[in-house]
C-alpha cells in the first residue's frame, strides 16, 4: 500500500526515541536519505505516476524488493561493507529508514488491512489511504516536513543509493535499472506532495487526490478504540496512533543496531537477530 507520511511520521516518532548521539547525529547528516529510506521500494511506484499507463517491470521490481522482507537487509548491509567511504553513511541512513518502515508495517499492518480494501475497486483502495494520510496529518501534533527533508537530498547522496539498488536488483534478477531512476522517482515524489492535488500512485499512475490534513470524521485512526481483528486473527482496539508509537518503540533500538552491524561489515551476520523481537 502506498502510505507515505505514515511511514515518515513513524521515521519521525523513531528518532525522537533513539538515545544514541552517533545515530542522531548519522540522521541529522543524511536526513533526507533517511526519511527516503521511510518509503522503501514505494519509492519506485512514482517512476511513472504522472503517466496515463503503469510501468509493469518497475512495479514488479518494488514487488519484488517488498517480498524479499529482512533479507533485503542483509544484501544492503553487504554492500555497505564494500561499497565506497564516502556513500556508507547515507546508505546506513537509508537503511535505518527501512527498518523503521518495516516496523511500522508489521505494527500497523493488519489494521490497515481492515480499512482500506484488498479487493474490488482500485479507486476505493487508492482514495481510502490518502484519507487516512489526510486524518493523520491533521491528527499529529508535530508532522514530518517531508517535501523539505527530500529536497536536502544531495545529488550525490540519490546517486550513492541508486548505485546500491543498481547492485541488488542486478544481484537478484540480473537486470539493469536506467540510470537517473532514483533522482526521477524522488523529483515526481516531491512534485506530489508540492502541488494542490498529490499524487498517490498506488494502484493506478494520474490519479488525483489532494493530500492535506483533514478532520476523521469516519473513525479511519480508530481514536474510539473500536475492536479489530488482526493478520494472526486476534482481537484488538489500538488505535493507529498508538500503533505507530508501538513501532517508533520497537524501531528506535533496531536502527542504532542496524547501522553498527553496518559498520562491522560481517558478510555472514544477519540482520534476522535484530527484528526477532516483532514476532
Amino acid at each position: 500500500m502506498g502510505t507515505v507520511y505514515l511511514n515518515a511520521i513513524c521515521a519521525q516518532k523513531t528518532l525522537g526515541a533513539v538515545k544514541d548521539e552517533a545515530f542522531r547525529d548519522l540522521a541529522a547528516r543524511c536526513r533526507g536519505a533517511y526519511y527516503l529510506g521511510s518509503i522503501a521500494e514505494e519509492l519506485f511506484c512514482f517512476f511513472d505516476c504522472f503517466s496515463k499507463e503503469e510501468n509493469t517491470w518497475i512495479r514488479d521490481i518494488a514487488s519484488q524488493l517488498k517480498n524479499e522482507g529482512i533479507a533485503l537487509f542483509d544484501d544492503i548491509k553487504k554492500y555497505i561493507g564494500k561499497a565506497p567511504a564516502a556513500d556508507r553513511d547515507v546508505l546506513k541512513a537509508y537503511l535505518a529508514g527501512m527498518a523503521s518502515d518495516y516496523t511500522c508495517d508489521y505494527r500497523t499492518g493488519g489494521y490497515l488491512d481492515t480499512v482500506i480494501p484488498a479487493g474490488g475497486s482500485r479507486t476505493r483502495k487508492n482514495e481510502a489511504a490518502v484519507k487516512l494520510e489526510c486524518c493523520l496529518l491533521k491528527d499529529t501534533k508535530d508532522p514530518v516536513d517531508l517535501k523539505e527533508a527530500l529536497e536536502g537530498l544531495t545529488a550525490d547522496q540519490t546517486l550513492a543509493i541508486e548505485r546500491m539498488y543498481a547492485a541488488v536488483i542486478g544481484e537478484k534478477r540480473r537486470q539493469i535499472i536506467p540510470d537517473g531512476i532514483i533522482a526521477d522517482c524522488v523529483a515526481k515524489l516531491i512534485k506530489a506532495l508540492g502541488q494542490k492535488k498529490s499524487i498517490l500512485p498506488i494502484p493506478r499512475p494520474g490519479r488525483e487526490f489532494c493530500w492535506a490534513p483533514a478532520d476523521d470524521r469516519d473513525g479511519i485512526l480508530n481514536s474510539d478504540h473500536r475492536k479489530w481483528t488482526d493478520r494472526g486473527g486476534e482481537t484488538a482496539n489500538y488505535s493507529l496512533q498508538e500503533m505507530i508509537g508501538y513501532a517508533a518503540r520497537d524501531a528506535s533500538g533496531i536502527v542504532v543496531k542496524l547501522t553498527q552491524a553496518a559498520d562491522r561489515a560481517i558478510p555472514t551476520e544477519s540482520c534476522e537477530f535484530l527484528f526477532r523481537k516483532l514476532n
